[in-house]
């Protein structure tokens, strides 16, 4: 199995966690690579067990997974997941903070979507974000790409508290965010985000 990933967060964790499995008594080894897109995290394992598992069909996992509801989605928001932060000019400036899930398959959507419930958050409905067809920088998409949204404040500090994100970067992020709506309200909070971060390429930056 190869795990080829932007964050070494999260390569380390499917490291430390498929070693934690196998019953290994080191982490496997994350090798950093560089190519034409840039800087990746790459991460080898080597199991036969392992890899029958994985492909088995989902309707077979889970039951698994079910049993495991924090880990599951902390493994897929750290693969998928983002923090949407914007800063509302109406009525404002306003700091609004979510968290967006994001894949082109509706039922394991579904799914992830049944188990926030279970933890007692309540995800919105999932809506399609891009028409199959768009064009992506791996090329051209053939499905619809959908995402499965939590924007409700009291939703946003619940899923950070019960399951979070395996990624430091995304999880400062969303933590800062909430420290500063908190400690200073929505109002103040967006002029004081303005002056930490910076946008590049509509993406937050911290300063």
């Amino acid at each position: 199995m190869l795990l080829k990933v932007r964050s070494y967060d999260f390569a380390k964790e499917f490291a430390d966690s498929a070693a934690r499995i196998l019953g290994k008594t080191d982490s496997y080894w994350v090798r950093r690579v560089n190519d034409a897109r840039g800087q990746w995290f790459l991460v080898k394992v080597t199991s036969r067990l392992l890899y029958d598992f994985a492909n088995r069909p989902f309707e077979e996992l889970s039951p698994v997974v079910g049993a495991f509801p924090a880990s599951f989605l902390r493994g897929f928001y750290a693969a998928e997941g983002s923090v949407s932060v914007n800063v509302s000019l109406r009525n404002g400036p306003r700091l609004n903070v979510g968290i967006d899930l994001s894949n082109t398959d509706r039922s394991l959507l579904l799914f992830s979507r049944d188990l926030l419930v279970g933890l007692g958050l309540n995800p919105g409905a999932i809506r399609v974000a891009k028409r199959a067809g768009f064009r992506t920088n791996l090329g051209i998409a053939r499905s619809d790409g959908l995402v499965l949204s939590l924007s409700r404040l009291g939703n946003v500090l619940d899923f950070v508290a019960k399951v979070g994100f395996a990624d430091k970067e995304k999880q400062a992020k969303i933590t800062d965010a909430l420290f500063l709506i908190s400690e200073m309200g929505p109002k103040e909070a967006a002029r004081f985000w303005q002056r930490k971060y910076r946008k590049e390429r509509a993406v937050w930056v911290r300063q």
